[in-house]
């Protein structure tokens, strides 16, 4: 954080003309009478060790203060320590759950340092390093929007992959194409790499989860359909319009091998969908739109 830095005392300064301003007179300050000096009672006991009165002799040193002793804090129990950010000491129970904090985001639109396929090596030993993972890899390419033709548009977008072709539609084999084809390479190995890393964490043990549009056709790619049929894998969908405060019907889904994730009846369940489009079941209101 930048700061303000005044530098030096104005000692003189030149007018625009270049001559120096005129120098003020000279002010005479009023003598004041002397004050009385101060009683002992009056005196401040912060900070003060010895202090030397105007005729001279040191004042009267007032009784010690003597410092009741507090008893030393009880150690906190398991259900009394915080479950954020805190390490447990060895008079709390081994069974304490500590959250870690979240490491940074990687987005390449945070910078080229978070590209997770051209610095994939650093990446893989960040990810080695945490207790938990959450993926979102890019779906630009993978959503199914492009398979419904825009009213009044000419040209419409050409769909890029299909079921049968979850890694790309032979035309884009073309050279006019190119541009595309690196895309869509691009998102089926960020794709694909989710899904390898979501494998390794189910094997260790560890949380993760992967999040993606409901109908992206990267469900279709071996590699997703191979992690969701493991055992202790979910795949939940929602719409985030039933979690406030959302207005949106975005249709998600999360795969993952968190239970709470998928049980309804908890708390931190994301198994919930809207039933209407046009009436959202939570607010009772018109969704907004995912343009707005």
């Amino acid at each position: 954080m930048k700061k303000n830095v005044f530098v030096g005392v104005m000692r003189s300064i030149s007018s625009v003309s270049g001559e120096p301003p005129e120098e003020s007179p000279l002010k005479f300050r009023r003598k004041l009478p002397d004050r009385s000096p101060k009683r002992a009672s009056q005196e401040s006991t912060c900070n003060v060790r010895s202090i030397v009165s105007v005729s001279g002799e040191p004042p009267e040193e007032s009784p010690p203060k003597v410092r009741r002793k507090l008893p030393a804090p009880l150690p906190k129990k398991a259900s009394q320590a915080s479950p954020c950010n805190e390490v447990p000491s060895e008079s709390e129970g081994a069974d304490t759950k500590v959250i870690p904090q979240a490491d940074e985001a990687w987005d390449k639109h945070r910078g080229d340092q978070f590209d997770d396929i051209d610095n994939e090596s650093t990446l893989d030993e960040v990810v080695s390093d945490s207790a938990s993972l959450h993926l979102g890899p890019n779906c630009c390419t993978f959503t199914r929007a492009r398979e419904r033709p825009i009213p009044g548009v000419r040209n419409s977008p050409l769909p890029l992959r299909s079921n049968d072709h979850p890694e790309g539609l032979p035309y884009l084999a073309q050279p006019r194409w190119k541009r595309m084809r690196e895309r869509v390479e691009r998102d089926t190995y960020m794709a694909k790499s989710a899904a390898r890393r979501c494998l390794n964490f189910l094997k260790a043990g560890l949380p993760f989860t992967l999040e993606h549009p409901g109908n992206s056709i990267a469900r279709e790619l071996k590699e997703w359909q191979e992690l969701v049929a493991l055992d202790g894998v979910f795949i939940i969908e929602h719409h985030h319009c039933m979690f406030s405060p959302c207005l949106k019907r975005k249709f998600q889904i999360v795969i993952t091998n968190i239970p709470s994730l998928a049980d309804p009846r908890s708390s931190n369940s994301l198994n919930r969908t809207c039933s209407d489009r046009k009436v959202c079941s939570r607010t009772k209101c018109p969704p907004r739109s995912l343009h707005s």
